[in-house]
């Protein structure tokens, strides 16, 4: 089991560690998983938040999506894999 490094805040900026990233077939979208286990979609261009699909334990430690795009699967370090619906909006 790792530690989990807390966030870290920077010129008023929180940081988090990223444990994993996943760019969308289409290139405009991309998925992120934190070390406080927060799984968001960003947009690929200003990497603001578009959406948060959840939280998990640690931050999912792989993510992939279809090709198609509309769904994104995260792996867990405890072997744990979810599904999440990756739609923009």
């Amino acid at each position: 089991m790792t530690k989990r490094e807390p966030a870290a805040r920077r010129d008023g900026v929180t940081v988090r560690r990223l444990n994993a990233m996943a760019l969308s077939p289409a290139g405009d979208t991309l998925a992120v998983s934190d070390s406080d286990g927060r799984v968001q979609l960003l947009d690929a261009k200003t990497f603001a938040t578009i959406r948060e699909l959840g939280r998990g334990g640690a931050g999912g430690t792989g993510l992939a999506c279809s090709p198609d795009g509309l769904t994104l699967a995260t792996a867990e370090s405890s072997g744990q894999v979810g599904f999440w619906k990756a739609r923009r909006r």
